[in-house]
């Protein structure tokens, strides 16, 4: 079938080959880097931001709370103070925290957990406000009563938060097996790419020497057969 090609148009079409394979090989690493690379932007820009965050959203809220218990326990007008102006610091650095981390919300999942954080948070205060209008009052008893039914949402927020960076944990451990994957597959693939090409290209040239030496021993024998005559 191919005998009626000649030997050059026949490595010419090897050649064009291995150049389309190698350009094919190279597409597909191509696509293969652009998903590791989409796999390290999404652990870096969301999933490690979002559990740096919540790491620190949830520091904020149990420092605020456990200063509410020293609020309890203050027994004079001027520890009173220092732990409200203490109380005044740490909601503004949960509040800032919480500013931080709501950009940072990708899924349906998070902002459910999120939304749950904020009402249980909002509960939460509610009840310490009256809880410090029993404390400055020295009504101790009526406080820790009411510091105690608080605290329950205070304890479910906090139960919210950990769900929540267990769940940026899990994406950003998701998208660093996907990167991994993709790097194993893709050594896999090159390195099957080019066994292919390297034994196409042995074939080839194989071949054409065979064809190159059969046309030599044609030619040799037919100038033996003219030099007879």
């Amino acid at each position: 079938m191919f005998a009626k090609y000649s030997i050059r148009s026949k490595i010419t079409v090897v050649v064009a080959f291995l150049l389309v394979a190698m350009s094919a090989m190279g597409a597909l690493n191509i696509r293969q880097m652009y998903t590791i690379n989409s796999a390290t932007v999404d652990i870096v820009n969301n999933w490690l931001p979002s559990v740096r965050v919540l790491g620190e959203l949830r520091a904020a809220t149990i420092t605020y709370r456990a200063i509410v218990r020293s609020h309890l326990l203050a027994t004079d007008e001027a520890g009173k103070q220092l732990q409200e102006d203490l109380l005044a610091k740490w909601i503004t650095n949960t509040d800032k925290a919480r500013k931080a981390y709501e950009p940072l919300i990708t899924s349906a999942e998070e902002r459910t957990l999120y939304d749950e954080f904020s009402t249980s948070w909002a509960e939460y205060l509610g009840g310490v406000k009256e809880v410090l209008v029993l404390s400055r009052k020295n009504e101790d008893k009526e406080a820790r009563v009411l510091h105690a039914k608080a605290s329950l949402a205070g304890v479910k927020g906090d139960e919210t938060l950990q769900k929540d960076v267990l769940l940026n944990s899990k994406g950003a451990d998701a998208a660093g097996s996907q990167a991994a994957e993709s790097f194993d597959n893709d050594i896999k693939i090159v390195l099957s790419s080019l066994l292919l090409t390297i034994i196409i290209g042995i074939g080839a040239a194989v071949f054409s020497g065979s064809r190159r030496v059969r046309w030599n021993q044609i030619h040799r024998r037919a100038d033996a057969g003219a030099g007879q005559r």
